[in-house]
Parts: C-alpha cells; structure tokens; sequence
C-alpha cells in the first residue's frame, strides 16, 4: 500500500480535523516537546513487517491548551495507521509514538532542513487517540506547535513507532506546504495569536 498523500485527509473526513484540535487538550497526558530528535532511521530487523503510515492536514489550526489554562494555541492534524505483515487493514499497536517536525523552507543552496518539533506520544495517550475512519483503525493526532511561524513555508514530519517486543517502524511524510490562511483570519479578526514570533512580524 502506497503511503497516504497529504491532502487525502481533508478530501477522506473533514471531521478529522476537528476531532484533531479536541487532541490537544490531550498534550499533558504524556506528549513531551524535547531539545533534540531521538529518531533515527535503522535497517529493519530479520522478520521484521509491517509499516506506518501517517496523512497530514496542511492547515494550521488553533486549539486550546489544557496545560496553559486553556490558552489557544496553533498546530497540526493529522492521521497514523499501523499496518500488519499482510499490509491490508490498519490495527490498534500497544507501543509509543516519537514525532520529530522539520522546517524544510528553502534558505538557500546547501541549506539543510531544521528539525523545530519533538513530540512523544507514549503507549497509554495514543490510546485515548485512537478512531476509526474508512481505512480502519488509526490514531488523530494534534501537534502543538510551540516554535511556529508565518515564514516557515514548508515542512515535512519523521516519525518512528516503537512496539513494545522492541520493533521500530519508520514513515518519513513527503514535504509539503504550510496553509497560514486560519492565522491570517485571526489577526484580521483582531483574535489572539499567542506565538510571539508571529506578532513581530505583523
């Protein structure tokens, strides 16, 4: 099966964006931004199958943040799948999710994507993520997006599933541009926009 294009998922089910942004009162429960990425891509191991998949809404988003009293904060919705040996219906894993979110704006020749974003998400949160589309069984993500600005034009999302047996499936989405139209709408509504980075730029 062919990993899911990034627009599928608003073409797929409109609600998932919005149970998507339900997510992020979630963030506390056990999804930790860290300093630095923890992913990194290995030879799959003998006997090894299966594969992850991920589609990803390219709006950005506002959602209230339970851990800052309800302060509105921007993101990122998004679908992950599991998928067995036999690759034909996606499945509920028992093991932890780490995401790792890179700025691949281009800054000039030679100039490497940046990797802004880590987020976990441990066995026991994606658990209460989880939903069933026309797929089947997956995870609604939201990804708070602390380090968000208007300027970052393009992105792309690593990411690494880790079963409890200590099996470790990687999916890399394909770059794709960053949607600013719901920040834009705010600020010409006068409504907040708590990033700080963004108010200078106004």
């Amino acid at each position: 099966m062919e990993p899911l294009r990034t627009k599928q998922i608003s073409r797929i089910n409109r609600r998932t964006a919005l149970a998507g942004m339900a997510c992020a009162a979630l963030a506390p429960l056990g999804c930790f931004a860290l300093g630095k990425t923890s992913i990194h891509k290995e030879e799959p191991k003998a006997g090894q199958q299966g594969r992850l998949v991920s589609a990803w809404e390219n709006k950005i988003v506002y959602a209230p943040d339970a851990s800052r009293g309800g302060e509105t904060i921007p993101g990122l919705t998004g679908r992950v799948y599991l998928f067995g040996p036999d690759l034909n219906a996606p499945y509920l894993g028992d093991g932890k999710l780490l995401i790792d979110l890179f700025d691949a704006t281009p800054h000039g020749q030679g100039a490497p994507p940046k990797m802004i974003e880590h987020y976990i998400y441990p066995a026991d949160v994606l658990q209460k993520l989880t939903k069933k589309d026309v797929f089947g069984d997956g995870y609604t993500l939201f990804l708070p997006w602390a380090t968000y600005r208007p300027d970052i034009s393009h992105i792309y999302i690593l990411m690494r599933y880790d079963t409890v047996k200590g099996e470790q499936f990687f999916h890399q989405s394909g770059t794709f541009s960053v949607d600013h139209g719901e920040t834009v709408e705010r600020v010409k509504k006068g409504m907040s926009v708590t990033n700080a980075a963004f108010r200078e730029t106004k």
